[in-house]
């Protein structure tokens, strides 16, 4: 067989190949979202229970009891189930019913307890599903952020209220996640968030006040991360 008629079978078996690989890929991204779609619209069902009694429900029809409470954000559609996990991995690829997903779930710090005075709740972004973290973005509008400022935590049925104060894409500095820092490193890292902040309420550095950051990925730049940072109210 001469060489351009196998370099043209080559290039022909090759297009097949990556036609397969690409409908694949599709159908694998659409059953993706389609899992998502149901495990969301499974806790929204609950969510029409009586509040007090929407934890045991999660974790019973759920089949998971690491589901520890709720997030919402008033004036939103964004109020989901949270759980907390034995690391900061396994909810990044698996839904509230512990089914293996690449969207994952809401899901709050493992080493995070009530006393703390810095809560981390974490969750995917994307631009091609809108996940329930993707919200956070419209923070970055200052509309949006001075009309949605209120967030509810409730966790493990003891309600927790947060102030938005402020929203930071950070690059490369992952200190935020230390949770437990001496007084000193608490108020540096407050001022190095409202050197970076994009929207902002200029508030002064309470040693007193609990932190709650809600984190999500952002793309510009590439492999950022969002923050949006909240003071519990008194």
């Amino acid at each position: 067989m001469k060489n351009g008629k196998k370099i043209q079978l080559l290039i022909f078996f090759l297009s097949i190949f990556f036609l397969l690989s690409n409908e694949n890929q599709d159908q694998l991204e659409k059953e993706t979202e389609k899992e998502y779609r149901n495990i969301k619209n499974q806790y929204q069902e609950i969510q029409k229970q009586p509040e007090e009694k929407r934890l045991s429900i999660y974790q019973t029809q759920l089949e998971n009891e690491e589901v520890i409470g709720e997030l919402s954000i008033e004036n939103t559609n964004l109020n989901v189930p949270i759980v907390q996990g034995k690391d900061n991995q396994y909810y990044l690829n698996h839904l509230v019913n512990r089914k293996e997903n690449a969207l994952g779930s809401i899901f709050m710090d493992y080493r995070n307890q009530k006393e703390d005075k810095k809560i981390l709740i974490y969750g995917h972004n994307s631009r091609q599903i809108e996940t329930d973290f993707h919200l956070l973005e419209s923070y970055l509008d200052e509309t949006f952020f001075n009309n949605h400022r209120n967030i509810q935590l409730t966790w493990n049925e003891e309600k927790r209220n947060f102030q938005v104060i402020m929203a930071v894409i950070e690059k490369e500095d992952t200190s935020y996640m230390n949770i437990r820092l001496t007084e000193k490193a608490q108020e540096d890292e407050w001022n190095r968030w409202l050197e970076k902040a994009s929207q902002k309420e200029p508030l002064s550095w309470n040693k007193d006040s609990c932190i709650l950051i809600l984190q999500t990925c952002y793309y510009e730049p590439k492999d950022s991360y969002l923050l949006v940072i909240a003071r519990e109210l008194e």
